[in-house]
């Protein structure tokens, strides 16, 4: 079949990172033209093509090149690839009883284990693209094949020969995975390294109000809590349902490069390199008028955001948001006030223009929903765990990787004792000091660790992991 020639509309402003998994001998020129629409419309086309003589080596690089990416669109065919010897580092993200690895289909676990969007483009049998030959290693990417197709719904429609993948990737709207949930296979009832999305993410519901609320009444929030307090998973389920009330919503983490600092935040925006901070506050003023509605701007990680950007830039970005000309909600593990106050040397440019909201415990009802993905040990989750959304997780993902449970609650202490440390380190001492009451005396209320998710209401421990901790390591207090 000859070449098609067609033109594809850039998604939008959004430069977005996709990755093409196929192997060369087949499928190369098919990837080849992948890339080509990908890059016609506004996007990155990410690909491996050198092949270093260690596959060790190789199979680090995929997981470099995945990890960084937004997508990942894999051809399929019946090419084994370079297989992975033993030891495989990745062994631990292939299905238990996996007999042997090729990098190319790493590519697809690496995809998996990152929560990539992901894309399945099968070479049907007997196919022009079917050109492997009958061999161990061909039966080795059958088993691979149909073990997808089992396990994963994402396969779309089969490639005859290169122009149906070049039609079909062109139909793809990739400006829509900053928002679009993730199918997560369904095995994968916890993860705590991972935002969770729907349909997996539960709760927030007061959270999710007075965003919508907000939206309603075109004003920005501040969202503050700690690290690992479900900020993420909150914001991106928020960017999904903000959709259906606002035309343009873009979600950024200023920690992947996109919102790094003004101009990063500006250049993805609008394609434009401002020169100053006024300069980029002008290119986002332009851009922002361009919308019926004001854009809804959700800033991930903003502590990054504020201590890598202009003071000048915040004081005119007030200004559109006192106006009403951008909706902002910016996510810190900060008040504001202090954030600028240790990034900037200065008070918050944004005054009391935007409304602080902070991420605590669970609602008791919603965590009790998360324990019982566990089953039989639901019970077991909360009394370690409590209503803490990353120690549930962390629990339970503990407990379905490990079939004996004392070792699975062992691991998970082990673990969330880490966690702890790093938790504490960020403490003030005044903070340390009612902890260390709290935990030793009995239960003593304190707001401010009540906020941070550390103690209950009445002053009782998040769950027995934090009392456990305390037991087996205290921390040491300046008296």
């Amino acid at each position: 079949m000859g070449r098609l020639f067609l033109s594809w509309p850039m998604d939008s402003p959004v430069s977005l990172r996709v990755f093409i998994s196929a192997t060369t001998d087949d499928l190369g020129e098919c990837r080849r033209r992948v890339a080509e629409v990908i890059q016609a419309k506004g996007h990155t086309a990410v690909i491996q093509d050198t092949l270093p003589p260690d596959p060790r080596e190789l199979a680090r690089l995929l997981e470099a090149k995945i990890k960084d990416c937004h997508a990942v669109i894999l051809l399929v065919g019946f090419h084994y690839g370079h297989h992975l010897p033993d030891p495989n580092p990745f062994a631990h993200l292939l299905p238990a009883g996996w007999d042997g690895c090729s990098c190319t289909q790493l590519e697809f676990f690496l995809a998996l284990h990152w929560r990539k969007h992901f894309y399945l483009f099968f070479v049907p049998e007997g196919g022009a693209l079917d050109r492997a030959p009958t061999d161990e290693w061909r039966e080795r990417q059958c088993r691979y094949r149909d073990h997808i197709r089992q396990h994963h719904r994402q396969v779309r429609r089969p490639i005859a020969c290169e122009n149906d993948a070049v039609v079909d990737v062109g139909l793809i709207a990739f400006d829509a995975l900053l928002v679009e949930p993730i199918p997560w296979p369904e095995e994968s009832r916890f993860d705590p390294y991972h935002p969770a999305i729907p349909p997996w993410f539960i709760g927030r519901t007061r959270e999710l109000r007075e965003l919508e609320d907000a939206l309603h009444r075109q004003a920005s929030l501040s969202l503050v809590g700690d690290t690992r307090s479900g900020k993420t998973s909150l914001l991106k389920t928020w960017a999904g349902r903000a959709k259906a009330f606002c035309r343009r919503v873009v979600y950024l983490n200023a920690q992947d490069g996109a919102g790094r600092n003004e101009i990063a935040l500006v250049n993805q925006l609008t394609g434009i390199t401002p020169r100053s901070p006024d300069d980029a506050a002008d290119a986002l003023m332009r851009w922002a008028r361009e919308e019926t509605d004001p854009p809804l701007i959700l800033m991930d990680e903003g502590d990054s955001w504020i201590r890598n950007s202009a003071y000048r830039f915040f004081e005119r970005l007030r200004g559109m948001v006192d106006q009403q000309g951008v909706l902002l909600v910016l996510a810190t593990r900060r008040d504001l006030a202090e954030a600028f106050q240790t990034f900037q040397h200065s008070g918050s440019p944004f005054g009391n223009s935007l409304r602080t909201h902070r991420l605590a415990l669970l609602e008791s009802a919603d965590a009790g929903r998360i324990a019982e993905r566990a089953g039989g040990h639901a019970d077991l989750l909360r009394d370690w765990a409590g209503e803490h959304p990353f120690f549930l997780q962390l629990a339970g993902w503990h407990l379905q990787r490990t079939v004996e449970v004392d070792r699975a609650v062992t691991e998970f202490r082990e673990e969330a004792y880490t966690r702890l440390k790093e938790i504490w380190s960020g403490l003030g001492e005044t903070e340390r000091a009612a902890l260390k009451a709290a935990l030793e005396s009995g239960p003593r209320p304190c707001f401010k660790l009540e906020r941070r998710g550390l103690l209950k209401a009445n002053g009782q421990p998040f769950g027995r992991v934090l009392s456990q901790w305390w037991t087996d390591d205290p921390q040491p207090v300046a008296t």
